[in-house]
């Protein structure tokens, strides 16, 4: 069994029933898992900022997957590329989005990711069906490819099915 870990703006699809994909930890940032029912695959996305509209030209030809408006195209089309369609059902299941900082920081962007990535998902008719998000602490997002089975697991040590 392979434990394959993703960092802020990565994302993988796997199709080995050994493997396990995992987030590096979430503060504000979100982890998105994809699971297609009817077909053996998962994925994992790491989304760090909303939108690419506003960031620097050279850091979205570096990491696109790290905002919302480009990484979630492209995990589709990886997942297209491992024989997901349409027709077959993709379950998404979303964690992070935590406030670690002062409310008041510049830094806090992690209700704008969650919109966004929310309204980028409905525009393409995908919805999540579990969330864990915000609070104040750090959690990995976890998701087994073989059961497809979707696991928290936060700074504090506690560890839940999501």
């Amino acid at each position: 069994m392979a434990d394959l870990k993703i960092s802020p703006g990565e994302y993988i699809v796997s199709d080995d029933p050994r493997d396990t994909l995992k987030t590096a930890p979430l503060g504000s940032s979100l982890g998105l898992a994809f699971i297609c029912h009817g077909k053996l695959m998962a994925g994992l996305l790491h989304l760090g900022l909303a939108n690419s509209s506003s960031a620097h030209k050279r850091n979205v030809n570096e990491i696109p997957a790290l905002y919302a408006d480009k990484g979630i195209p492209m995990i589709l089309d990886e997942l297209r590329s491992y024989g997901w369609n349409e027709e077959l059902e993709l379950e998404i299941k979303i964690a992070g989005g935590a406030k670690i900082l002062p409310t008041n920081s510049i830094f806090n962007f992690s209700d704008q990711l969650i919109e966004e990535t929310k309204r980028i998902l409905a525009s393409l008719n995908l919805y999540c069906s579990a969330e864990d998000l915000g609070g104040s602490v750090n959690r990995v997002l976890s998701v087994e490819v073989e059961t497809g089975d979707v696991t928290v697991s936060s700074s504090m040590g506690e560890v839940w099915q999501l």
